[in-house]
């Protein structure tokens, strides 16, 4: 599907003229006004464990799909590859964020897309919670993008 539009307008990477987490109730997205957190957690919690303050708040931006600040976390040094949870190895804000993008994909926005293109458009679907999955796909590739930019192995 992106391939289609990336062809369509002769570009790798589309333009975004929107701020995906104004929609964060629809999608998987933590509230951008929400500074504190990081994995519903206080950021605190993590600070008193050892982790870097800018670190946690990658993590934290991130989440919120907060793409300026996001960037200007990781030009700072910022490392996405922190994991904030023992034993969990999606507990990185890059796994996170990758793997959320993936399951999207597979699970959710393809599948529906193959009943549209095997049994007609004549069907009933939730189109708020297929919005969401669109747009949540989106965002997630998009910052998914951004990461890929700035992932060098010696983080």
């Amino acid at each position: 599907m992106l391939d289609f539009w990336r062809t369509e307008y002769g570009h790798q990477n589309l333009l975004r003229n929107m701020e995906y987490n104004q929609y964060y109730e629809y999608f998987h997205c933590d509230d951008p006004k929400i500074y504190d957190e990081v994995s519903w957690e206080s950021m605190s919690n993590f600070l008193n464990k050892g982790f870097w303050e800018i670190d946690l708040r990658l993590h934290n931006r991130a989440e919120c799909f907060d793409f300026m600040e996001t960037k200007k976390l990781l030009e700072q040094g910022a490392n996405m590859n922190v994991f904030i949870y023992e034993n969990e190895q999606d507990s990185s804000i890059l796994m996170r964020i990758e793997g959320e993008a993936s399951y999207l994909n597979t699970c959710h926005v393809v599948p529906e897309f193959e009943v549209f293109q095997n049994k007609g458009y004549d069907q009933e679907f939730d189109l708020k919670y297929m919005f969401g999955n669109l747009l949540g796909l989106a965002a997630h590739e998009d910052m998914s993008h951004l990461f890929s930019l700035y992932n060098h192995k010696d983080q």
